[in-house]
């Protein structure tokens, strides 16, 4: 005979007639996805629920757990519970309200939640008392709203926005930001057009034509005595180079416009030993100049000991001899071994005099 399987034993079902729920919490991935919370009630012994927590109305078909307290102490910001991979920032405006940040293309309103005793089935909401609600509710939402749209405010738009009536402070919020940027854009242009500039003065301040005139002309005036001053100084700091060039730079070639400018540009050194070491090589190098005797005919009388002028006297010998030019007959006079001596030693006394070390 053919074996028959073993017949399992039924499971015995069994009912919970007595249950109890501690928490209920939300969680990113329900078992049940279709539930939603469609009421909330709260233990008569937890009499700051509504100052700890808080639910966010649904949007994009879940909502947020706001919690506003830590240990007790109370937050003015913090993030929604973590729901649909994503949290939303939130922030306690300065008559207490919650505000609450747009993520991924969408945002929450806090759900209203009543302090006074819980309801029981036998206590109904009146339809006075719901609509009293439903109207508490959209205005928070409406203040939201404005609340957020205030924050996407630019400094310009705000300070336009803060001028308004109401009304159009409203009407003006309602619009695109490239809307409002145009408005505050025209109004400015016009502001302007009614109120040129008539004077700008040589530090930037600009004044209009609604400002005290009397305002106007001593700014004026005051830029008026600033240049005079500027030109004298000017004008007194040039007659101060040219001075000093024709004492400093007598011996140095070059027109007195250039040795002007070489002076200004030393005394622009801001390191003061640095700008008297300079100052002091250009007088070293105008001395030198001034013994350097370049050749350009026939000049000077008798010899002295200074070996330019005794390379002088052996070229005029030279020139006479052969009835060169005094050119030719210094280039004849610098290449013999005398003369060679005498341009080193005069190189080693203009180096010296110069204070340049080998």
């Amino acid at each position: 005979m053919a074996a028959h399987p073993e017949k399992k034993p039924k499971r015995k079902k069994r009912k919970l007639l007595k249950l109890r729920l501690d928490e209920i919490s939300p969680v990113d991935s329900p078992a049940q996805e279709p539930a939603v919370v469609a009421i909330m009630k709260r233990s008569g012994d937890n009499e700051d629920l509504a100052k700890r927590t808080a639910l966010t109305s649904a949007a994009d078909g879940h909502s947020h757990l706001i919690r506003m307290d830590i240990d007790g102490a109370e937050l003015n910001s913090g993030e929604t519970s973590w729901t649909d991979e994503h949290t939303h920032p939130w922030v306690r405006s300065p008559n207490g309200e919650i505000v609450i940040g747009r993520v991924d293309g969408h945002i929450h309103r806090v759900a209203t939640i009543s302090k006074t005793e819980p309801q029981t089935p036998e206590q109904e909401m009146t339809p006075e008392e719901i609509e009293k609600q439903k109207q508490e509710f959209e205005a928070m939402q409406k203040r939201a709203e404005r609340a957020e749209k205030l924050s996407e405010l630019n400094d310009a738009q705000r300070e336009y926005h803060n001028g308004l009536a109401e009304d159009q402070a409203d009407t003006f919020l309602s619009k695109s930001n490239e809307a409002r940027q145009s408005e505050v854009d025209a109004t400015v242009a016009k502001a302007e057009g009614d109120n040129p500039v008539i004077y700008t003065a040589d530090n930037g301040d600009e004044f209009r034509k609604s400002d005290d005139s009397r305002m106007v002309k001593m700014a004026q005036e005051r830029d008026v005595e600033k240049r005079e001053v500027a030109t004298y100084r000017a004008e007194a700091d040039q007659a101060r180079f040219e001075k000093q060039a024709s004492e400093i730079l007598s011996q140095t070639a070059g027109e007195d416009l250039v040795k002007v400018e070489l002076l200004k540009a030393v005394a622009g050194i801001e390191n003061e030993n640095t700008r008297s070491a300079a100052l002091e090589v250009l007088k070293a190098a105008d001395s030198a100049f001034a013994k350097l005797g370049i050749p350009s005919g026939v000049s000077g009388e008798g010899t002295s000991g200074d070996p330019l002028d005794k390379l002088n006297e052996m070229a005029k010998s030279i020139q006479t001899r052969d009835g060169v030019s005094f050119a030719k007959a210094y280039d004849t006079a610098s290449q013999t071994a005398e003369g060679i001596a005498l341009v080193t030693e005069n190189r080693e006394t203009l180096r010296s005099s110069l204070g340049i070390n080998r």
